[in-house]
């Protein structure tokens, strides 16, 4: 009884050891599902970037209300005038304002407030800011600031796939790793089978032979 005792203890063991890997295993599985997502929508976003910034165009010219413009510091006095009406209609609740047409590109203001600058070149659309007062707009037109910001989204974007590319590679090393166990799991659990036996045909022979005796 008493080796019968350390090995159902020894099995107990191990048995708890294996539901921690399986439970690992499980959670291995949903993080590669998770981040096999992350790692395709980046893609995703690192060609529509890439495929905007070339069909952007002439980003120098503007058109503000219908009027094109070549010269910064007139454009962004342009748009201040746009903010400037648009700055009331936000308190009717207006949701969405185009402020202007960037080469082939369209920003508008979107959500509550007109809070948020959105960037449409083809189906995707990107959030980027602009600064406020007409120097300021006119100093970000030259610069081509959107273009920059659209660069720097680009390239969070492939450093971000990088690291799910990193993970999921770390997180499928994981999901084939064995279970360091086994081989004394499955000695442990003959041991017991081949205890439990012999303790059965004990049993077995004593029933017998009080039966014998009765």
């Amino acid at each position: 009884m008493i080796e019968k005792a350390g090995v159902d203890a020894e099995v107990a063991r191990m048995s708890a050891l294996k539901s921690v890997y399986l439970g690992e295993r499980q959670k291995s599985r949903w993080n590669i599902r998770c981040t096999t997502d992350a790692l395709e929508y980046q893609r995703k976003l690192i060609a529509a970037l890439s495929l905007d910034l070339e069909n952007l165009g002439d980003a120098s010219v503007v058109e503000v209300g219908g009027q094109r413009y070549a010269d910064a510091e007139l454009a962004g006095k342009a748009i201040m005038k746009v903010l400037a009406q648009a700055a009331e209609q936000a308190k009717a609740g207006l949701r969405r304002l185009e402020l202007l047409k960037i080469g082939n590109g369209t920003l508008s203001y979107v959500n509550y407030g007109l809070k948020s600058l959105h960037l449409r070149v083809s189906d995707m659309v990107y959030e980027v800011e602009l600064p406020y007062g007409a120097e300021k707009i006119a100093v970000a037109l030259q610069e081509r600031s959107i273009q920059a910001q659209l660069h720097q989204q680009r390239d969070r974007a492939l450093a971000r796939a990088e690291d799910c590319a990193r993970r999921l590679a770390a997180l499928e090393r994981q999901l084939q790793r064995p279970f360091e166990h086994d081989i004394a799991l499955e000695n442990a659990l003959a041991r017991q089978a081949a205890i439990d036996a012999r303790l059965q045909i004990d049993t077995q022979d004593q029933s017998l032979v009080a039966l014998e005796d009765a």
